[in-house]
Parts: C-alpha cells; structure tokens; sequence
C-alpha cells in the first residue's frame, strides 16, 4: 500500500506538486494490475494536469479503478469540472454538509437533502443506473 497526499496549505495547481504527483503514477503503474485501486484526494488541486493524469491511466493498458474524493462541495465541483468521463459511481455523505453546488450535478433532490444533512450516517449513493439515500443507523 502507498500513498501520495496533497497539503491543504498547497496552493492550487501548484507546479511542483503537479511534477510530484505525474512522477508517483510513473512508480506506481508498473507495480499495479487489473481491478487495483488508485485513490486521489485532492484532485480539485491538480486541475492543470488533471486530463494528463486519466490519460496515463487510461493508456495503462490496465483495468484499473480511480477513487477520487474531495473535502467539500466547492472542491467537488472543480474536481467535476476537469473529468472528461461520466463517474461509474457516486456517493455523498450528506450529514452536516452544503450540498447546494452539486445537488443538480448528480441529480439529488434537494427537499431529500435538505431533511438528510441533520441525520448522522445519512449519504447518497449513485450509480450509472440508479440512485438513492441510505441511513447507516448501526455502524459496527
């Protein structure tokens, strides 16, 4: 298991981070195989290179899957504006959040939402399929 983090004192698109972060997919691909997970928090932060990154992992000649997480919507929605592809799949954890940038951008009623961001364990999940709002109530 390895790791890349970006700093949250880093300044957007920040070039030695953008060097960094092409040159840890350069170490990485040769060890990964197909169905392996490669995980970017953060890539709101990496937009200038942002298509170069799925580039290099679409032309792997692996099947690799890509989590991207974000810490907020504002950083959501940057990270959405740079993807060229439709995600496989979505989810939102909806307590104690602002949803309102990205209640449309994944088709989230916004009543439902609204009620939801005062439940603890309260998400919504979308799939290239369907979509719903799940409450954990019995988290182990």
């Amino acid at each position: 298991m390895t790791g890349m983090g970006q700093g949250v004192l880093t300044a957007v698109d920040n070039p030695s981070m953008n060097v960094m972060a092409i040159a840890y997919l350069n170490v990485i691909l040769p060890a990964l195989k197909n169905g392996d997970l490669v995980v970017f928090h953060g890539l709101s932060r990496l937009t200038k290179i942002a298509q170069l990154i799925q580039d290099i992992l679409s032309s792997s000649g692996y099947n690799i899957d890509v989590y991207f997480t974000e810490s907020n919507q504002n950083m959501a929605v940057k990270a959405l504006d740079v993807l060229d592809a439709d995600l496989d799949f979505a989810i939102v954890d909806l307590y104690d959040n602002r949803l309102d940038k990205i209640n449309d951008r994944f088709g989230m009623d916004a009543g439902w939402t609204q009620d939801l961001v005062k439940s603890k364990a309260s998400y919504f999940v979308r799939t290239q399929t369907s979509m719903d709002y799940i409450y954990l109530d019995d988290i182990l």
